[in-house]
C-alpha cells in the first residue's frame, strides 16, 4: 500500500528532533527543540483523529530537547546542549524530575521504566536511572565515546551508537551491565528480534567521512555481531565540481513490531573534502 499524507500541522517553533508514540497509540510526544539560542519545548499531540491532530499539552520550561523515549507512563526527553534528562508527566507534560548525567544526545527507557543515558567521555559512560530519577548504576565502556547518536533496547541487549562504533551491552544484571561486542563505523540504529539495522558511515579514507550504507546485522550472539547485508547509498558527482558529491542521507531507522518492515527518512547531503552540509 502506498504511503499517503493525511495531515500536517505546525507544532510550534523549533525542530521535530524526537517523536515517540504513547503505548495506546493515541498520543505523540515530541522533543521539539532548536539550537543556536532558540527555545524548544516538550509537546503532547492528540492524534486520535489523524485528520485533525491537536496539541493537548506543551511545556517550554526546559529547552533544546533532542530525543524522547517512553515505556508505560515513563516519558523522558534529553537535551542536546548539556545532556540533561527530564521526565515528564504524560497527562500534562509537567516536569517530574531533572537529572544531569553529562553530555550526550540519546537515551532509552526499558519496559520496567529504567532510563539508560550514554555520556560522551573518555572512556564512555552509561548511566542508569530509576523511575524516580535515582541513579542506579554507572558503567564504564571499553572505548571513548564522543557523539552518542542513538541508544536502543531489544530484550536484554542495549546498543549505544557513538562516534567510532556501536557497543552492545548485556543488561540482564541492572546493577552491572556487561559490555559485549562492537560494530565498526557509526550511525543511527534500530533493533528487533536479534537483528540490528543501521544507517552506517564506515571510514575508508574517502573524504569527507567515508562510505554511507544501510546495513543489517545479526546480534543474536552479542559477542560476535555478523553483517547480513548492506545497501550502498548512491552518490552523484557534481558535473561542475568533481570534488563534490551528492548522496541521500538516511535518518533514524524504525522497524515494525514483527521486524518485517523498516522505515527510514531521507534527505540530501553534499560532501566535499573541505566541508559537509545538509539539505532537507
Amino acid at each position: 500500500m502506498p504511503l499517503r499524507l493525511i495531515r500536517s500541522f505546525p507544532a510550534g517553533h523549533g525542530d521535530a528532533n524526537g517523536l515517540v508514540w504513547s503505548p495506546d497509540g493515541r498520543y505523540i510526544y515530541l522533543a521539539n527543540g532548536e539550537g543556536y539560542g532558540k527555545a524548544g519545548s516538550a509537546t503532547k499531540i492528540d492524534a486520535l483523529n489523524p485528520a485533525a491532530p491537536v496539541i493537548s499539552a506543551q511545556n517550554g520550561q526546559h529547552i533544546f530537547q533532542w530525543r524522547a523515549a517512553i515505556a508505560g507512563d515513563v516519558l523522558v526527553l534529553r537535551a542536546s546542549t548539556d545532556g540533561s534528562l527530564v521526565r515528564y508527566a504524560v497527562a500534562d507534560m509537567a516536569p517530574l524530575w531533572v537529572q544531569s548525567p553529562g553530555e550526550g544526545h540519546s537515551l532509552a527507557v526499558s519496559p520496567a521504566g529504567h532510563v539508560y543515558a550514554p555520556v560522551s567521555a573518555s572512556p564512555g559512560l552509561l548511566k542508569i536511572y530509576a523511575q524516580d530519577g535515582g541513579l542506579l548504576a554507572t558503567v564504564t565502556a571499553p572505548e571513548p565515546w564522543a557523539n552518542t547518536y542513538s541508544t536502543v533496547l531489544d530484550g536484554n541487549t542495549l546498543v549505544v551508537s557513538h562516534n567510532t562504533g556501536c557497543r552492545l551491552f548485556d543488561i540482564t544484571n541492572l546493577a552491572s551491565p556487561v559490555a559485549r561486542g562492537t560494530l565498526p563505523g557509526y550511525g543511527d540504529v534500530a533493533i528487533k528480534g536479534g537483528r540490528l539495522w543501521r544507517n552506517a558511515v564506515v571510514s575508508d579514507g574517502v573524504p569527507p567521512i567515508g562510505v554511507r550504507r544501510l546495513e543489517c546485522w545479526s546480534v543474536a550472539d552479542p559477542d560476535a555481531p555478523a553483517l547480513l547485508g548492506s545497501w550502498p547509498i548512491p552518490t552523484t558527482p557534481d558535473p561542475n565540481d568533481p570534488s563534490t558529491v551528492y548522496w541521500m542521507t538516511i535518518h533514524v531507522p524504525v522497524v515494525n513490531a514483527d521486524a518485517t518492515r523498516l522505515y527510514v527518512g531521507f534527505g540530501h547531503e553534499i560532501g566535499s573534502s573541505q566541508q559537509t552540509s545538509y539539505q532537507h
